[in-house]
């Protein structure tokens, strides 16, 4: 039987599917491990499905939704969560651990592609990629002093930050591009709680060892949003249900909707635009 749906875990941390309590079960084929190894876990429902007569005689019985839902455990935390699996939605959930003044949770995120509906567990925070060229992105550690690699956004890609990078004490992201520096200033991802968005003009400054040392920076316009979802099992917005995406882009963009070839200047630099 082929899974009709799938669970994702990109929280960073070890989680338990508890499916002795869930609606889902492991399809064949599939492997429990594989949940904390950054694979998708497929699965299908404990009960088959009505057929189309049952399922008409029951809905004219009652109009009631079935209610789908996937327990899972958060290792760390010890912290049991039940997830409704009934449509496409964002959830927050707390995870009742706090950790230099910040409450840790995450987002369950479902979306349905094909017919197959994919539970992504992630954190608050996604980065999005608006440049041709893959962007790098860091945290500020606990020591204060020292950066570290999150991960690579492909080019029109999305990076789920885990929840070490976070939840840190001062809430500072760094960006970096291949034969530049990382940004010279942070982007404080945590500000978006007070302004729902944020712009700010970040600047790679050239390797200096690079023999192009001459030429600027490279420009990174960091634009925050604030978005609402549900607050756990509810139909409920709180001031605690919100994730925050932050997205890359070019500081300016040139189009040119002319049936002419354009040459473009920068910096003295003839760059030929198709």
């Amino acid at each position: 039987m082929s899974s009709i749906a799938k669970v994702l875990n990109e929280i960073g941390e070890d989680i338990t599917l508890l499916l002795e309590d869930s609606s889902f079960k492991i399809a064949e084929g599939g492997s429990l491990e594989d949940i904390n190894r950054s694979a998708a876990v497929p699965l299908v429902l404990k009960s088959t499905p009505p057929t189309a007569i049952q399922l008409g005689k029951e809905l004219n019985r009652n109009a009631q939704e079935i209610n789908y839902f996937l327990q899972i455990q958060v290792n760390k935390t010890n912290c049991q969560l039940s997830l409704p699996v009934i449509r496409a939605d964002k959830r927050f959930f707390m995870l009742n651990y706090v950790k230099d003044n910040n409450n840790w949770g995450l987002i369950s995120d479902v979306k349905v592609d094909e017919g197959v509906t994919l539970v992504t567990l992630r954190s608050i925070l996604q980065v999005y990629n608006h440049f041709s060229v893959p962007v790098e992105v860091y945290y500020m550690t606990v020591r204060g002093n020292e950066l570290e690699l999150v991960g690579s956004v492909e080019p029109n890609g999305t990076l789920n930050l885990p929840l070490k990078a976070v939840y840190t004490p001062t809430s500072e992201l760094f960006f970096g591009i291949s034969g530049y520096s990382v940004t010279t200033s942070p982007y404080i991802w945590k500000n978006l709680q007070t302004n729902m968005n944020i712009v700010k003009i970040l600047q790679c400054p050239v390797v200096q060892t690079s023999v192009d040392s001459d030429k600027s920076p490279f420009l990174i316009k960091a634009i925050g949003e604030m978005e609402q979802v549900y607050y756990e099992n509810t139909t409920r917005h709180t001031m605690a249900s919100t994730c925050y995406n932050i997205h890359l882009r070019p500081a300016a963009i040139f189009k040119n909707f002319l049936p002419l070839t354009i040459i473009v200047c920068v910096d003295e630099l003839a760059e030929e635009i198709e």
